[in-house]
Parts: structure tokens; sequence; C-alpha cells
């Protein structure tokens, strides 16, 4: 009788956990962001937002008008420049305004410049869903 209660509580204790590990996961999702990311490429003239957070002094690093580089990680997380953005505005306290000048950008990109990283998010039209 004990092995069977201890048996019992094994089973129930690794399904507890299986279940929180799902529960904090980002499976359901993942695929589904995948397939996004991989459909949304904005070319010249598409606007675009870069997120940001909250970093002090910001609009002396990047001031209205620049234009900044977008990279992107390939295979063997090496950065390769994928394209370009100007910046239009700020939009908020995280977030940036640009147009994409040059080149093909997609979600989650990356711009940098000097220490400043930022992150290409959703296009204008994405974020009245």
């Amino acid at each position: 009788m004990k092995k069977i209660v201890a048996a019992f509580f094994v089973t129930l204790l690794l399904l507890g956990i299986a279940t929180i590990t799902h529960a904090t996961s980002y499976v359901p999702f993942l695929e589904e962001h995948r397939q996004f990311k991989e459909k949304t490429a904005m070319k010249a003239g598409s606007p675009v937002y870069l997120f940001h957070s909250g970093i002090q002094n910001l609009q002396m690093t990047i001031p209205i008008g620049d234009t900044l580089t977008v990279f992107r990680r390939g295979t063997s997380c090496e950065l390769k420049a994928v394209g370009k953005i100007k910046v239009l505005s700020y939009a908020g306290d995280n977030y940036i305004k640009g147009v994409v000048v040059e080149g093909e950008i997609r979600l989650d990109d990356i711009v940098q410049k000097a220490s400043t990283a930022l992150l290409v998010i959703f296009p204008d039209n994405h974020c009245d869903r």
C-alpha cells in the first residue's frame, strides 16, 4: 500500500512540475510569432517603430532626422546590416517613430548607434489591433 501511495505522489509531483513549466513558457505563441515575423517585411517608405527601454539622453544620441543602420542576427549570431531607418519623431517614453529608407526590415531586427541598441517592432498598421 505504501508503494502505491508513494507512486501516486511521485506521479502527481511530476505532472505538477510539467504543468507549471508549460504555464510559464512562451510555447503557445512562439510559432505564431515566428510566422508573423517572417511575413512582415517593411521596405522603403514603410513606417516603423523602434523600442528602447527609457534610455537617458536618447535625444542627444539619436536626434530627429538621423539615419540609423539596421542589423539582423545571422545563423552564427553575427550581425549583418540589412537596411536603414530615418528617425521621424519620438512616440511616448519608449518608442521612436521612423521610416524605412533602404533595405528590407523585419520585426526583431536591431538598430545600433554608439552604445545604444533599439529593437524594431510593429509598423503603424499593426498598432491599431
